[in-house]
């Protein structure tokens, strides 16, 4: 399955809701290009990361009982795991550290790639036009559509794999390579290895001293994208008539090729200069008069 097809399928639920919200509204700004009157996506960061990293428990590193056949937990043994998780006992005298180590360098590295995206995605939106940042922190484009946001946001992941923000790949880069033993944290689902706290949950959160790393942010960063379901670039290219099917071809070529910034650029200048084109038609006057 591509980025894009992955990510179109975790929004589809978030695109229903919002579809529905706005049923009962007049139909009179279906279709139209910009204005923030058909905002009825709410998308969160989350839904645009089309990847997730396979969740892991206390019990996978030892820190849990495990059932037993019957379906039983022996009660003796994690009373025994709670009392060590009061105590703050260390990790590696009772279970699997290593093993939970790899895991907190699966998490860290996916929360960088995750916070590198958003830079991307937020920077490529902003440059594109018709963004404001809401009193409280939402995005609300007007200057694109949800079709052109998930291109944008599966070419701004496939990108992230580079991890270039200064910040981020130094934080990273102190995650993995910190060796302090790590300790329970007063609950056996809960870990700190030096500045750094796990909390083994599905999905996991992790902190890396004041900074949420993964859960409700990435890498310290987080974002609501508000946009409208009833029109993009995509279509509004598609549905022009005064566009050559060379610039669609173009397009597309862009957006294949992980280009998606470039591929929308191209959809929004056709399409503006076919309606300046058909305005000044309709005008009866050449340009200048």
């Amino acid at each position: 399955m591509s980025i894009k097809r992955s990510l179109e399928n975790r929004i589809s639920d978030t695109k229903s809701r919002g579809t529905e919200s706005t049923s009962g509204r007049s139909s009179k700004n279906s279709g139209s290009i910009g204005g923030n009157s058909g905002l009825d996506l709410s998308i969160p960061a989350r839904a645009l990361i089309p990847e997730e990293i396979n969740y892991m428990l206390p019990v996978d590193f030892g820190l849990a009982a495990k059932a037993e056949d019957t379906g039983w937990v022996n009660t003796t043994e994690q009373s025994w795991l709670d009392q060590q998780a009061k105590s703050g006992g260390r990790v590696a005298s009772f279970a699997d550290e290593a093993a939970l180590r790899r895991y907190i360098n699966t998490v860290a590295s996916f929360g960088a790639r995750a916070g590198q995206a958003q830079i991307l995605l937020n920077s490529w939106i902003t440059k594109i036009g018709g963004v404001r940042k809401s009193k409280g922190g939402d995005y609300e484009i007007t200057g694109l559509g949800a079709d052109d946001l998930v291109s944008l946001a599966a070419a701004a992941w496939i990108q992230a794999e580079n991890v270039t923000d200064r910040r981020i790949k130094q934080d990273l880069d102190r995650i993995l390579a910190d060796k302090t033993p790590c300790r329970l944290a007063g609950d056996t689902s809960k870990v700190q290895c030096g500045v750094t706290v796990i909390q083994l949950n599905a999905p996991p959160e992790l902190r890396f001293r004041a900074v949420e790393w993964y859960g409700g942010a990435f890498a310290g960063i987080n974002a609501t994208y508000k946009v409208s379901s009833s029109w993009s670039w995509q279509k509004a290219l598609e549905d022009s008539t005064g566009s050559s099917s060379f610039t669609r071809r173009t397009a597309d070529e862009l957006e294949a090729q992980g280009n998606a910034f470039d591929a929308t650029m191209t959809r929004k200048q056709a399409v503006e200069r076919s309606k300046s084109n058909k305005s000044t038609f309709s005008s009866g006057k050449p340009d200048g008069q």
